[in-house]
């Protein structure tokens, strides 16, 4: 293993633990909710501040997530011949090729 993999692999172990906590905490806070006045978040649990952002910030965000969801809707188009509701010859020998260069 060579130090670059050691180091992802320290991290993974670290976000995987980080991961772990913050699901804890937020079970935790669903339950501690249920009891008490004040609202408890599993920020307020873990020690975390949260990021307020700005009107500006916000809609900036807004549009970018907007933005990237547009650009991942791409119209599937098929434009292989059906015979009978059957994909034609050329397609299917056109997958058999994919899936043997997959497993090889």
């Amino acid at each position: 293993m060579t130090l670059r993999e050691f180091d992802l692999f320290v991290q993974g172990y670290q976000k995987r633990l980080e991961v772990g906590r913050e699901l804890i905490a937020w079970h935790a806070s669903c339950l501690m909710n249920c009891w008490v006045k004040k609202r408890v978040s599993s920020d307020d649990l873990l020690g975390k501040k949260r990021k307020q952002l700005s009107p500006e910030e916000i809609k900036i965000e807004l549009s970018r997530r907007n933005k990237d969801k547009a650009e991942n809707v791409i119209p599937k188009v098929d434009e292989s011949p059906q015979v009978d509701g059957e994909s034609a010859p050329e397609e299917e020998d056109r997958w058999i090729k994919d899936l043997i260069s997959t497993m090889s």
